[in-house]
């Protein structure tokens, strides 16, 4: 290389200098082909060689400044081109300064990425959280509302029923907690359905007094009279419907009475009675002769029945013709109370707390004497204290004990009600109830069945003014002490409910209640009947086994169960007899595929030893394959059957004796848990079967009169006869709480031992039916009753269950089939329809200033 390149320096065509080369002239690259060539192949290589050389001289005369280093896209285009060139050490250590500041840049590019990246995903999550518990907080705060308005509702029931409707859904709309979902409930099931203040009722109208207000025979109105007008209310809708003039200067001092139609007003003007007809406002009749006391005074369609002032006789006038159909001398003890017949014909006199009454035949003007009037003595003699039924057959009398009524034909006693504490009963509509008040006290009872009131409430009222029974509407109304606000509460399904007469002593609804198997006592005999509930309001009967007489001369007990599936039921006849020895026959149990509606298996029990009950009770589990025979023997024994293989599998007895409950016609009832391994019996015995050891157990707080076992066994509730409801887990070892059942509700003071339990679904509920013919709903997480009582038609009820949707299936002694759906939507669109409408922005405004309106129905 030495040689060549000092020939061609001397040849001058090349310069040195300083140890740089060069061309002497630049036309040798044009003339020397060659060199050409190469120039032209490494023309790029060579100016990135050449910037780079002056780039490198220039980093190295400023004290090899970092700043003068190549960077970006100059670095990389002088790696790539330069990557095998031959450098001298001044340009390779600016490339190698370049390449090491690259990658401290990139060093602190990646930190200061990585530091934003965190920054930034701090910044979202802390965006996050504080998104969240602003949702959280809203959230709570709803609830909160929710709660209070739900509370608001719950203390407005009585004073503003239709407002306390409206803000139970609204607080249902609000938040799903327990308090609005008791809220909700409770305003679906609350008896108080509206409240009326008549108009001027309580100032007058006009500036005058007012005299008289009334609700007319049919519940559905209420009558105002004063000196100058007669106005009309139709409750249900609250409009005026009659605005006429009153009777003027004839009422000056002077009382009256309202028929029941409302159309007529009779006038008790000294000596004489007028009746104004409203419609012509003028007096169509006038009854002379008695100067009429305020009361006892009593006006039907048929009779006007007056006590005169003078000599305290009783006249009894047709105020449709005005003719006297009846004149009677004072009784010895005077007349406190008086009662006539819508017919016209009968009349009773209340002469005297617990006196017997005076029963008169005002057709044939002769008193009645019959046996049973002795025993009609009314508590408290005073009006209502005596009434007849609407269609004139019966008397009805509220005594010392209770509710009594006799027919007037027979003279039989027809049903009756024991109670302490009423004292003037008042029949309503077309006769099929009654209501009986007292001291802060009104009942509801179903005359065909009076043992269980249809509706029992505490109600602060020492007067009844006037009561009636609006049947359309399916409501009782009375007026207020004062006479000025008219209130109306609901009798929910009684109205409606399909009212049976032969009395189921036994139900059991399937797991999911879609089946219902009854045992009814018809014809002096006892039948087992299967429905399907989802058929019809009373359900459909699908199958009914034939009947077995009892054998010979003895009684029997009604055997029955129901599996869980719904797909099997065992029936038998138990003979018993006090005294007698042991039944001869065994006693046959029959297993009946409801499918096929066809025998599927039978088994047959044989008599125990020493004169005990052959069987006292039964149980099918879940799928039917297992039957279950309770004996109660001096060592109640539980002996399982393979139904299949109609074998007895094991018995299992229990380690010691046990109080005997008296099975009666129904048996002992029985609860089996849903995989089998578990059951309890009626006498408190709780029975491990894969372990085969039963022992009693105390398990309320009271006898035990139900009880059932939640889903998958989870828990057990126990009912005793005081109503109380005890809870333990599923093995009945941890006792968990006790709720009051029957007897916590404040509404009502009807109660009684439990009946039938069932849990919801998801185990959150118990239904609890109570043996004053309730049906509460307890919330379990927080051992709270969840509203008032269910509307319930006044029967017994004997079985519960709830369907896999939530809605409550329950079975009576007289109503075969109810259905409450308690779903959150259907709760609230039910409520809707009974408020009318939802809450008003000026309702909303005042209730809930903080919250921005929203449409609630």
């Amino acid at each position: 290389m030495a040689l060549v390149l000092d020939r061609l320096v001397r040849a001058r065509l090349l310069t040195l200098d300083h140890g740089t080369v060069d061309l002497a002239h630049e036309a040798l690259i044009t003339a020397w082909p060659r060199l050409s060539g190469w120039i032209e192949q490494e023309r790029e290589q060579l100016r990135t060689h050449r910037r780079l050389t002056e780039a490198a001289r220039a980093w190295d005369d400023l004290g090899r400044d970092p700043g003068a280093l190549y960077r970006g896209t100059r670095l990389a285009t002088a790696e790539e081109q330069l990557a095998g060139a031959s450098l001298t050490a001044q340009e390779r250590a600016f490339l190698t300064a370049s390449s090491a500041a690259r990658r401290g840049e990139r060093r602190r590019r990646r930190g200061l990425v990585g530091a934003l990246a965190a920054l930034l995903v701090l910044a979202l999550v802390a965006g996050a959280v504080a998104w969240q518990q602003n949702r959280t907080s809203d959230r709570r705060q709803l609830e909160a509302e929710a709660r209070r308005i739900a509370a608001v509702a719950d203390g407005m029931r009585f004073s503003d029923p239709r407002t306390a409707m409206r803000l139970s859904v609204a607080a249902a709309r609000l938040a799903d907690t327990t308090e609005t979902r008791s809220a909700l409930i409770g305003a679906m099931a609350q008896r108080d359905e509206d409240v009326f203040a008549v108009p001027g009722a309580d100032a007058g109208f006009d500036g005058s007094g007012n005299d008289v207000h009334r609700l007319t025979a049919d519940g559905r109105s209420v009558v105002s009279v004063t000196a100058d007008r007669v106005r009309i209310w139709d409750l249900r809708t609250r409009r005026l419907i009659r605005s006429a003039p009153g009777p003027g200067k004839l009422m000056d001092g002077v009382p009256a009475a309202v028929a029941p139609d409302g159309r007529t007003l009779a006038l008790l003007a000294g000596d004489r009675v007028e009746l104004w007809d409203v419609r012509t406002g003028r007096v169509t009749r006038t009854l002379p002769g008695v100067d009429a006391m305020q009361t006892p005074f009593v006006y039907t369609a048929h009779a006007l029945v007056a006590v005169d002032w003078d000599d305290g006789s009783v006249h009894v006038r047709d105020p449709r013709t005005g003719r006297s159909a009846l004149r009677l001398p004072a009784p010895a003890g005077g007349v406190s109370g008086v009662a006539a017949s819508p017919d016209g014909r009968w009349l009773a006199l209340c002469t005297g707390d617990g006196h017997a009454p005076e029963l008169w035949d005002v057709t044939h003007r002769r008193q009645v004497s019959a046996p049973w009037v002795a025993k009609a003595r009314p508590a408290d003699c005073r009006d209502q204290a005596l009434a007849f039924t609407p269609d004139s057959r019966a008397l009805t009398v509220a005594d010392a004990d209770g509710i009594h009524g006799w027919d007037l034909r027979t003279g039989r006693a027809t049903p009756s009600f024991t109670a302490d504490g009423l004292t003037q009963v008042w029949p309503g509509g077309d006769g099929a109830f009654l209501v009986a008040t007292g001291p802060h006290r009104l009942v509801v009872l179903r005359t065909a069945h009076p043992q269980v009131p249809v509706l029992s409430r505490r109600i602060d009222a020492d007067e009844w003014d006037d009561v009636a029974f609006d049947r359309t509407a399916g409501a009782v109304r009375y007026l207020n002490g004062s006479a000025t606000v008219v209130r109306s509460l609901a009798l929910g399904t009684a109205p409606a409910a399909p009212w049976q007469g032969p009395t189921a002593d036994r139900a059991e609804l399937s797991d999911d209640g879609r089946v219902l198997a009854r045992s009814v006592q018809t014809g002096g005999e006892r039948r087992v009947q299967v429905l399907d509930t989802r058929d019809g309001r009373a359900g459909r009967v699908v199958f009914a086994p034939p009947a077995t007489p009892c054998p010979g001369t003895e009684s029997c007990a009604g055997l029955m169960a129901l599996s869980g599936d719904g797909r099997y039921l065992a029936t038998g006849l138990n003979p018993y007899a006090e005294g007698q020895e042991p039944p001869r026959d065994r006693t046959r149990i029959t297993v009946w595929d409801l499918a096929h509606r066809r025998v599927h298996a039978t088994v047959v029990i044989g008599a125990a030893p020493g004169g005990s009950l052959a069987v006292d009770g039964l149980a099918l589990d879940t799928h039917g394959r297992t039957l279950l025979v309770y004996r109660s023997v001096a060592r109640p024994a539980v002996e399982v059957w393979d139904v299949g293989r109609h074998q007895r599998v094991k018995t299992v007895r229990s380690v010691r004796e046990a109080d005997s409950v008296t099975a009666g016609s129904e048996g002992v009832r029985l609860a089996l848990r849903s995989d089998g391994a578990a059951l309890v019996t009626q006498e408190g015995l709780v029975a491990d079967l894969r372990a085969g050891r039963m022992e009693p157990r105390v398990l309320g707080e009271d006898l035990i009169s139900a009880a059932a076992y939640g889903p998958q066994g989870a828990r057990l509730a126990v009912g005793d006869v005081l109503g109380r409801v005890t809870l333990w887990d599923g093995a009945a070892r941890a006792r968990i709480g006790v709720l009051d059942g029957t007897t916590s509700d404040p509404t009502t003071d009807a109660t009684g031992g439990v009946t039938a339990l069932a849990f919801s679904p998801d185990g959150g509920t118990l239904a609890v039916a109570g043996a004053g013919g309730t049906l509460h709903l307890w919330d379990l997480a927080s051992q709270t009753l969840l509203g008032t009582a269910l509307p319930a038609p006044g029967d017994d009820i004997r079985a519960l269950a709830f369907a896999p949707d939530g809605t409550l299936y329950a079975s009576g002694a007289h109503v075969p089939v109810l259905r409450y759906d308690l779903s959150r939507d259907r709760l609230i669109g039910e409520v809707c329809e009974r408020a009318g409408s939802g809450l008003s922005e000026a309702a909303w405004k005042t209730y809930l200033p903080d919250l921005p309106y929203r449409r609630t129905c």
